[in-house]
């Protein structure tokens, strides 16, 4: 009888309310575990929610994104065809007879050789490798125009699918770079050497790069000092080049401590409230990307004589969303210089042999056009040296320039690779351009560099008995 009055009596509206409320106060809890701990399902929907939303830096619309749930370069194209070059000025990319390591598929890729031109290219970008192994990876392009060499980088493990803007090569040529937000290296003929540290957050899901709270490395890497120089969140890192070992760790709370001391509050201007700042509470004080460090520039011993202000060992940064460049002093912990709102979502900045020159998106300008410009080292100026737009780029995000005497070279988000002289004479162009069916797409490209003939035959002295796979 009372299994009848338990099982087919009426039950009391008390009690229902009661089991609701319960239910409801258990799945608030469980929701916060999930969002801030991981508990399930929380890292399945911060990854569905990154592919349907998208994040700050993804501006791709739905179908594309979907794609990341698999392998498709198509999946990051260049923003639009150009037709600054006519076609009839480009030149099908072949593969040279002797070419190595992981080779892309080629058809459709387009170049462009000024008669005279002998430098080669290392280019970083979305490729379409042999039996789909990666999605991004870095080839080299030969003075005659041929794809030489090919790295396809693959992590062991990874939380996104971007491949950052991130490409080094070292002088014993060692190639790294931060596909998928991993921190990794391969010798010149193809070895995987090694990948860097990333712990992953033990408070919830993986965020992305741009969150204050970031734990991915990302954006440009530089050499000097005998390590790569990078990000991984909001942390400016030292990396040795030889096992991937992290030798410097400068907390971007470090950096703002510096500055209090010296009555600077430089990258304080985004914070929410003013409480007591840690690296473990940035999320909590800060909006979601405060400063979006993009580039980290070691000033080497033989530039150091460009740059009387400075001395080797000092640490040229970019902090986009501020519109911020400034150099620290690790050894003396203390900020040394600084130029604000002189550039807009700025990208690059680098000592060169005339000064410090920094790739400006001016993505506020009337009409926008990215611009290189050279900051004065001892007033609020910045002197324009180059306008990008009259080789047809329009760049709202990223940017990297290499400039050696009259020479310059650049990537833009069309896909392309662009070298020339100050004057804005074209002397290489590389167009990523892939056949898809019945249509041509372009890919994205993300970083590139110079090299000469003498430094390649060096480089490939080292490799024997290579095999190409592709």
């Amino acid at each position: 009888m009372a299994l009848d009055k338990i099982m087919f009596g009426r039950v009391e509206g008390w009690a229902v309310g009661l089991c609701g409320l319960s239910a409801l106060v258990l799945g608030a809890l469980w929701g916060i575990g999930a969002s801030r701990w991981g508990w399930f399902p929380g890292p399945a929907v911060g990854e569905l929610r990154a592919v349907i939303v998208g994040v700050s830096t993804d501006d791709r619309d739905l179908m594309l994104r979907m794609n990341t749930l698999t392998f498709a370069p198509f999946r990051y194209p260049g923003e639009a065809e150009s037709t600054f070059l006519p076609l009839a000025d480009l030149s099908p990319m072949r593969l040279a007879p002797d070419a190595a390591g992981d080779v892309p598929r080629i058809d459709g890729n387009l170049t462009y050789r000024a008669p005279g031109s002998t430098d080669h290219y290392l280019v970083y970008g979305s490729f379409w490798f042999a039996e789909q192994k990666a999605n991004w990876g870095t080839i080299l392009i030969d003075d005659q125009g041929q794809l030489a060499r090919g790295w396809a980088f693959e992590p062991d493990s990874y939380d996104f699918h971007g491949g950052h803007i991130g490409l080094a090569l070292a002088p014993d040529g060692t190639v790294a770079t931060n596909a998928h937000g991993v921190l990794m290296a391969k010798s010149w003929c193809g070895a995987p050497l090694w990948q860097a540290d990333r712990p992953r957050p033990t408070d919830g899901p993986p965020r992305p790069h741009d969150a204050v709270d970031g734990h991915d490395w990302h954006h440009d890497i530089s050499v000097g000092g005998g390590r790569f120089w990078t990000f991984r969140g909001t942390t400016i890192m030292g990396v040795d080049i030889s096992t991937g070992a992290i030798i410097d760790e400068i907390p971007v709370t470090d950096v703002m401590a510096w500055g209090r001391r010296q009555g600077l509050h430089l990258l304080d201007s985004r914070r929410r409230d003013v409480e007591a700042i840690t690296q473990t509470n940035l999320a909590e004080r800060f909006i979601f990307d405060p400063f979006h460090f993009n580039k980290v520039d070691y000033l080497e011993e033989d530039e150091a004589a460009a740059h009387p202000d400075f001395e080797v060992g000092d640490l040229l940064i970019s902090a986009r969303e501020l519109n911020l460049v400034f150099v620290i002093r690790p050894a003396e912990e203390r900020i040394v210089w600084w130029r604000y709102g002189l550039t807009m979502r700025q990208h690059d900045p680098t000592f060169t042999d005339q000064g410090i020159e920094v790739f400006d998106n001016n993505v506020g300008a009337e009409p926008p056009r990215p611009r290189l410009v050279r900051l004065d080292p001892d007033h609020q100026t910045a002197e324009e040296l180059f306008d990008f737009s009259q080789w047809d780029m329009d760049m709202p995000w990223a940017g990297n320039f290499e400039r050696t005497g009259n020479r310059l070279l650049t990537v833009d988000t069309k896909g392309r690779v662009l070298s020339g002289t100050m004057d804005g004479q074209l002397d290489f162009v590389f167009e990523n351009r892939l056949k898809r069916s019945d249509r041509y797409q372009w890919l994205t490209l993300r970083d590139a560099s110079r090299l000469d003939v003498e430094t390649v035959e060096q480089l490939n002295a080292q490799c024997t008995n290579e095999r190409t796979t592709g």
